[in-house]
């Protein structure tokens, strides 16, 4: 990458944004933004690559306008043309952008500030109550496709390179709707070319201080960073700016380094190592409609230890995002950050099951023995945007701050400047390390003076957890898994064959799932998951599905051959509704019917009605006579006096000949029976932990007085100690100890004739 004197800025909040261009980037009296097309940086000419191009998104090309303006710098009279999401080419031909047209040269029509200040006649702003007026002209063009398009700019008429040192001191480009309304955040690149001034000189003229949104992606996340500062710009220049999830070494981070991709660079990082673009980068907030906001938040299952056969121990969780966590093991005596305590630094962390290696010893050397209480702290941060920098000069403030969605506010910058060498001319750089520091409306992170030769990177999380959880060292035990259901049937709904599948684990946290064909799974870490056969699969007949430890896959694996009939989703009928509704509102608990329509029967016998509450284990609440064969429409309904707070349906129709299929209801039935304290469970269980031979006490409810018994069950699910005792009607505290077994975590149950309540967990400490 050629040199780049790098003066990044930041513009205000603002209440309202202006069309899409140099308006957004000045701030200031002195401040210019116009764009660098080939001078130290290359953007948004003819033959560059997508990270480098001008893009324009169009929602609805039957509604919406492009329209394009441009001033001039250095006498360079520009030629342009709009390129379509299907690769068709629009030159600008003297009247407007057309398929074929001979090139002739944009007009001027942007010629001062004051003009591009005000914005394209005609428009509406976001936040005026009038088109604007007096101002200047640009040219409009009808999109013909949704999606995004891109716009070159060269001063060759043959649409060639443009001149070295080319650039535009003024430019708009806005998208606007069928009522001539602006829409805002229409336009991006991965890596914008801007130029601010003649540079950094003894009189550096011209100043930037400018706004940029990042959209992050698959997050869907908006985060700003605000670069400069308007009352004191810093120098100006060509620069380039372009924002990525890995920071400087992409290679680094791919293979799991995440500290060392990260660090600034005694370089140029985009030479050595690669693109450094990555996100869509923005003038404005994006628009919602076209780049709509999505996670709000990390989610991170229990941190808990697996054991493997080979003596191995692996930390294991799961999230739903991408990320990068600072975690630590944090042994007694705790909240010492003594030297027994492990700290893993960036470790990369993966949309889904996530594994740490841990050998099972302390910080220094220490066996950790079977028992032992420890604490797993995760710090995790998600839409991690960084921000590399090339030979940046005079940048006088850096602020980040979230923009949607969750609470806008501002946000931590963070940096590891310990690879590059200090003292350069100018003001040094401070040798400072993440954490970085938090940026205000009022106080900007500023820690770049004159990095010559360097790229410096910082960094901001646009999600961002604190995780804390207890994890004892169990007692090795055979881990096991079982796979309880696997059978292909048709989700009517969306008219494919899918394959619900369930599976249990025994010492065993973070489990997942396999095939041996290409279809996908809706979340294989989830012992109920949902799998989805391609069409291979479905044309093969057959796929083998494997559920298995994700530490410790080869400890405990179980694999099932799941038959798919091709023929599934032929319905020997047309189902046109199966629905439920109560059968006397004021009262849920009275029951529930259950009603189905078909339009067309083909040799059905009957239909079984299954109610499940927790939409894996359904049992049959009853059947139906069929009509058989017919081609008239006909109304079925079964009544289910059984009915539980929350209610899954599903019903099947079995041929003459056998043969049968499911379709699944599209809602659940929820009801209020339980208004209080659901009879015969446990709603608490104290203290817990529980040390030695303390006392336990568990709270029960139960509806009718009886003989009972009180389960212990360890973690691989083997019973290790019964205790009888009488209940009383209604709710009770009893108690129990744990005294004859050793430190682990227990599961308890009671169990009488009939029912059986479900699992508290309790965490004994010798």
């Amino acid at each position: 990458m050629k040199k780049i004197f790098l003066t990044i800025v930041t513009m205000s909040i603002a209440f309202w944004s202006f069309a899409e261009g140099t308006l957004q980037l000045i701030t200031c009296a002195t401040c210019e933004a116009g764009m660098s097309i080939n001078d130290k940086a290359q953007f948004a000419y003819p033959g560059l690559t997508q990270d480098r191009r001008l893009h324009i998104r169009v929602g609805d090309f039957n509604t919406e306008t492009i329209y394009v303006a441009l001033g001039t710098t250095n006498g360079n009279a520009w030629y342009s043309r709009l390129v379509s999401p299907g690769g068709t080419q629009y030159v600008f031909d003297g009247t407007g952008y057309t398929v074929g047209g001979t090139p002739a040269t944009l007009p001027t029509a942007i010629t001062s500030r004051t003009e591009n200040s005000a914005g394209p006649n005609g428009l509406t702003q976001a936040g005026a109550g009038a088109p604007t007026s007096g101002s200047y002209n640009s040219t409009a063009f009808t999109p013909t496709e949704n999606g995004d398009w891109y716009i070159e700019f060269t001063d060759d008429a043959g649409f060639g390179i443009p001149t070295v040192s080319a650039r535009v001191d003024f430019w708009d480009i806005t998208v606007a709707d069928s009522g001539n309304n602006v829409i805002n955040g229409r336009i991006w690149s991965e890596q914008w070319g801007l130029r601010s001034g003649p540079g950094s000189s003894s009189d550096p003229g011209d100043f930037l201080a400018s706004t940029f949104y990042v959209y992050t992606e698959p997050e869907q996340v908006v985060t700003a960073i605000e670069v400069g500062d308007k009352n004191d710009p810093g120098w100006g220049g060509d620069w380039l700016i372009a924002c990525n999830r890995y920071g400087i070494d992409g290679p680094a981070f791919f293979s799991g380094d995440a500290v060392a991709a990260r660090q600034s660079y005694d370089g140029d990082a985009d030479a050595d190592f690669g693109p450094l673009s990555e996100y869509k980068i923005f003038v404005n907030d994006p628009d919602i409609i076209e780049f709509p906001s999505g996670v709000q938040e990390i989610e991170v299952t229990t941190i808990s230890l697996d054991l493997c056969d080979d003596g191995s121990s692996f930390i294991t969780f799961t999230t739903n995002v991408q990320a990068v966590g600072d975690i630590v093991l944090d042994f007694p005596p705790y909240n010492n950050n003594g030297t027994e305590d492990i700290t893993f630094v960036a470790e990369v962390i993966n949309a889904g099951a996530n594994t740490i290696d841990w050998d099972g010893l302390d910080n220094n050397g220490n066996i950790v023995p079977v028992g032992t209480s420890f604490f797993v702290r995760l710090f995790a941060g998600a839409s991690v945007v960084h921000f590399p920098m090339f030979d940046i000069e005079g940048v006088t403030g850096l602020k980040a701050r979230l923009v949607r969605p969750g609470t806008p506010g501002y946000i931590g910058l963070f940096w590891d400047n310990t690879q590059v060498p200090l003292g350069n001319a100018g003001n040094p750089i401070t040798e400072t390390i993440d954490p970085g520091c938090v940026s205000s409306p009022s106080t900007a992170c500023n820690i770049y003076g004159n990095s010559n030769e360097i790229t410096l990177n910082i960094w901001w999380n646009g999600l961002s957890t604190n995780i804390e959880d207890e994890v004892l060292v169990p007692t090795p035990a055979e881990a096991s898994v079982a796979i309880d259901n696997a059978d292909a049937i048709c989700d009517v709904s969306n008219d494919m064959i899918i394959v619900p599948i369930t599976g249990t684990s025994i010492g065993i946290n973070v489990i997942q799932w396999t095939s041996d064909g290409t279809g996908t799974f809706d979340n294989p870490n989830s012992p109920s998951a949902i799998y989805m056969p391609s069409e291979a699969d479905i044309a093969t007949g057959s796929v083998l599905l494997t559920i298995s430890g994700f530490a410790c896959p080869d400890d405990a694996s179980e694999a099932v051959l799941v038959e798919i009939n091709e023929q599934l989703c032929t319905l020997p009928i047309s189902l046109s509704a199966f629905y439920g509704t109560m059968v006397n509102s004021e009262n849920d608990c009275e029951g529930a019917e259950i009603i189905w329509t078909t339009q067309v029967e083909e040799n059905v016998d009957y239909y079984v009605v299954e109610r499940s509450s927790d939409g894996i284990n359904f049992m049959e609440i009853g059947r139906v006579t069929a009509e058989g064969n017919t081609l008239i429409s006909t109304n079925y309904s079964l009544i289910d006096e059984n009915i539980t707070s929350v209610n899954y349906y599903r019903l099947t129709s079995y041929d003459t000949d056998g043969t049968f299929k499911t379709y699944l209801m599209d809602n659940t039935i929820q009801t209020d029976c339980f208004k209080g304290v659901k009879p015969n469970s446990i709603s608490d269980v104290f203290p817990n932990p529980v040390y030695g031979n303390d006392e336990v006490a568990m709270k029960i409810n139960v509806d009718t007085a009886t003989e009972a018994q009180i389960n212990i069950t360890d973690i691989h699910g083997r019973v290790v100690q019964t205790t009888p005792n009488y209940l009383n009607t209604g709710e009770s505290i009893i108690n129990f100890n744990l005294g004859s077994l050793d430190a682990g975590i227990y599961f308890v149950s009671v169990s009488s004739n009939g029912w059986s309540t479900g699992f508290a967990k309790v965490m004994k400490i010798q």
